[in-house]
């Protein structure tokens, strides 16, 4: 019965829990002057609760009578052994545990150790050696100081460009880049170069610390000389051939006063602001404008894009080719925009090719003439170039219709000769008779063009007149009759001429006549007063 006790003895001993910490301190941060408190609660304990400082014990004295700032507190009853500290100091920057001592077969338990920070309000902020306005010029390396010392830790300073001093809308965050600490001081020296638009805004020096809840912060104005910043601007973005255009110099400029302006077009120094009628030749020119003050100069400049019609910078061409054989013609256009090319057969308005190359392949007689090259720019004017097309061959020669005169009148008989080669000569005959005259010719477009002039007609010169050129491949020719005006042409005459009265004279205002009947007849000047006259009479 003896031994059954004492086993059951034993074993009740040996299930007996072991005491333990079930919640210790941890990292904590407290400011100087704080209290803090450090948590430590325990379970089945059975030796006394202390609190370590760097592995030195404070003492199992409830009470921590040696440290007048440190006591315990908490129920025991539940197993606080909390660590109170008032009056936080410096010294209290320690690493802390909490431990039970051994006691009863139980071994010593020793929590985690815990960091106590200990945190030091920096003093404010402050920029030195300032004054009202931090002066300075755009460009140069500027440098800045501002203090905020005996913070713990070190107090984080930035630097930040402000519309106010206040830092409510933040420009430019220029960040700790570019900066020198002195730890022994707790100075940062921010050195940058301010920019133009940097003028009247505000450098603000920015302190966080863990202390702090919002940001501290020091401000000062700038005040800033600069040279002149330029932009040259047009006072119409929509320029056009014959317009005109008025080139503004917008100039920002610190200090303003005395600010020289110069001009140039092109390079070239002029003494003008305005164009007053735009050409093709100001499309891409260049116009700069230079300022300068005692702090520097500068320049911008604009490229002018003017709106231009179609111009065609291709010559007239003249082709001649064998049938079978063939034709290129080419028209080369500019314009702003580029212009758009068609070409047509003159007589016929239907387009033929689009672009600048007009290319016919196996030429045939028919296709010979004029083909006209039209380029295009909306808004404008179209340009237009004729071309000629020849086939090589013998002459064609034509002439006017049989001429019907009175001696003493004067007239004019036209022979053209169309064809390629041109002609090498052409010879005038009356009545079989050859006489010399203008053998030569007159060029055209067409080929070449020969006038016979008669001035004071005689009963002589009345018969057939034969118009014969040549050329290496081979003749041709035409002839003419010119007759005398009889008394029957004279009275059917005025009688054609009274009906034109009567069927002219009502429109008669409505028309340039001296226009009118140069066209039509083809007469010299002074044919066409006299015929002015005998309509209006």
């Amino acid at each position: 019965m003896r031994w059954l006790l004492l086993y059951i003895l034993a074993i009740s001993n040996y299930v007996k829990p072991q005491q333990r910490i079930i919640e210790g301190p941890v990292n904590t941060s407290v400011l100087l002057g704080g209290t803090v408190i450090l948590k430590c609660r325990v379970e089945s304990q059975k030796g006394a609760v202390q609190w370590m400082k760097n592995g030195f014990g404070l003492g199992n004295d409830y009470n921590l009578s040696l440290f007048k700032r440190y006591t315990m507190e908490g129920q025991v009853s539940k197993g606080e052994y909390n660590l109170r500290i008032i009056n936080v100091q410096m010294n209290d920057d320690d690493e802390y545990a909490c431990q039970i001592e051994a006691a009863h077969n139980s071994p010593t338990v020793l929590s985690s150790t815990a960091k106590l920070t200990v945190l030091v309000k920096p003093e404010d902020p402050k920029l030195l050696s300032v004054e009202s306005v931090l002066k300075g010029v755009v460009g140069q390396l500027t440098q800045q100081s501002c203090i905020s010392r005996y913070g713990k830790p070190l107090a984080i300073i930035s630097w930040v460009i402000s519309d106010d001093p206040k830092a409510t809308k933040i420009l430019t965050w220029l960040g700790n880049t570019n900066t020198k600490f002195n730890a022994n001081s707790g100075i940062i020296y921010n050195i940058f170069a301010p920019r133009v638009k940097d003028d009247g805004k505000y450098l603000v020096c920015v302190v966080n610390h863990e202390t702090y809840s919002k940001p501290q912060i020091h401000a000062v104005q700038f005040d800033l000389r600069y040279s002149p910043d330029v932009k040259v601007v047009v006072n119409d973005s929509n320029l056009r051939e014959h317009g005109s255009a008025e080139l503004l110099c917008n100039i920002k400029a610190k200090p303003f006063k005395n600010v020289k302006i110069k001009w140039y077009e092109n390079g070239k120094e002029i003494d003008r602001l305005s164009i007053p009628e735009l050409k093709v030749d100001h499309h891409q020119s260049r116009y700069t404008c230079v300022a300068e003050n005692s702090i520097g100069d500068s320049s911008d400049s604009i490229i002018l894009n003017v709106t231009y019609g179609a111009y065609i910078i291709s010559r007239e061409q003249h082709q001649a080719v064998n049938p079978g054989e063939t034709a290129s013609f080419v028209c080369e256009a500019i314009g702003n925009p580029a212009p758009a090319v068609h070409w047509t057969k003159v007589a016929d308005s239907e387009v033929i090719a689009r672009g600048n190359n007009l290319t016919i392949e196996s030429v045939q007689s028919w296709q010979r003439g004029e083909y006209e090259c039209v380029a295009t720019v909306q808004g404008f004017s179209s340009a237009r170039l004729i071309n000629y097309l020849h086939i090589k061959g013998p002459p064609s020669v034509s002439m006017n219709e049989d001429i019907v005169a009175a001696v003493g009148e004067n007239l004019e008989i036209i022979c053209e000769i169309r064809g390629r080669p041109q002609p090498q000569d052409v010879l005038w005959s009356l009545n079989g008779i050859s006489f010399e005259y203008g053998r030569l010719g007159i060029p055209r477009q067409f080929g070449v063009e020969s006038r016979l002039v008669i001035q004071n007609v005689r009963k002589s010169d009345f018969g057939i007149y034969n118009c014969t050129a040549y050329n290496e491949l081979g003749r041709d020719f035409q002839t003419v009759c010119l007759k005398q005006k009889s008394i029957v042409d004279t009275i059917i005459g005025t009688f054609l001429i009274f009906l034109d009265i009567l069927v002219v004279t009502p429109s008669c205002e409505a028309i340039d006549c001296g226009q009118y009947f140069i066209d039509t007849y083809h007469s010299t000047a002074n044919e066409s007063h006299e015929l002015l006259y005998v309509k209006v009479k």
